[in-house]
């Protein structure tokens, strides 16, 4: 094995994140702000969340946003 082969298997894996996190990370502070607090916010519903993103174009499923809230998506895995 060579050098370079030891440095990508030193690599850690790339980490997936899920819909949610992809959203914010492409927002600007105050999107993401209010993003978060939503989804933080139980009244409010994953599918009024996911029809106003796709409003601004950015496709998140309400079952991501549930996933995500449940902490059972790909940021926590």
């Amino acid at each position: 094995m060579g050098l370079l082969d030891e440095m990508r298997q030193e690599m850690p894996p790339p980490k997936h994140v899920c819909g949610v996190t992809k959203a914010i990370e492409q927002m600007d502070k105050k999107d993401a702000a209010d993003l978060e607090a939503a989804v933080a916010d139980q009244t409010i519903m994953a599918t009024s969340i996911s029809r106003v993103l796709a409003r601004r174009g950015i496709t998140v499923k309400p079952d991501a946003i549930r996933r995500h809230r449940k902490k059972d998506c790909a940021c926590v895995r």
